[in-house]
């Protein structure tokens, strides 16, 4: 089975790229976060872990990989970003560091839902799109809003994302969608995975 991460950075986003990944608020963004931060880690990737939900947990990665081994965690950093106050100039540092090949981000227009902060997304999100395309990549993801059918916040990430993927679930199965397929997926203890052999 073909793994997103491998998918990721193999595939055709391979120089750099910001990825949004998008769909209804409950169908399970942190459960296929960690497992691509689940896989990162047991391939050498060093990501940071950007939480705007504040369920983050890292017990549940190590359950995933089954080890009780805090150490295995020294591959990804974490940063707590449920408010939008002086989180431009902490990412901006961060992103000084040229650290990670990896970002991801759990829930990135969250804190920035008050009206007097809202454009500061758009500056967030060009500031991952430049990093991405300085060769990193960056995963984030928004849940749809029902009036609109668009993530949120999508007048500010619009102009900076590279690609959007929709989470969908029919039935038991779990879909992820782009501009030109559509990929069941399942989450394992070694990552996440399409269930197809086939590239997407």
């Amino acid at each position: 089975m073909n793994s997103i991460l491998n998918f990721i950075f193999k595939g055709f986003c391979q120089k750099g790229c910001f990825i949004e990944i998008c769909g209804e608020s409950d169908i399970g963004y942190e459960q296929l976060l960690m497992g691509i931060a689940k896989e990162a880690i047991m391939s050498d990737i060093l990501s940071l872990y950007v939480d705007s939900t504040g369920r983050f947990r890292p017990e549940r990665i190590l359950q995933m990989i089954n080890s009780d081994d805090l150490s295995i965690l020294k591959g990804l950093d974490f940063l707590s970003a449920t408010d939008s106050t002086g989180l431009v100039d902490r990412i901006n540092r961060i992103f000084s560091l040229n650290k990670y090949d990896l970002i991801i981000w759990d829930g990135l227009a969250y804190p920035f839902f008050e009206t007097s902060s809202s454009h500061k997304l758009g500056l967030v999100s060009r500031m991952l799109s430049i990093y991405a395309v300085s060769g990193h990549k960056v995963i984030a993801s928004d849940p749809l809003v029902e009036i609109t059918g668009l993530p949120a916040g999508h007048i500010y990430t619009d102009p900076y994302v590279h690609l959007r993927l929709i989470l969908k679930r029919k039935g038991n199965k779990l879909f992820i969608e782009g501009a030109n397929f559509k990929k069941e997926y399942i989450v394992t203890s070694n990552g996440v995975f399409f269930t197809s052999t086939t590239d997407p």
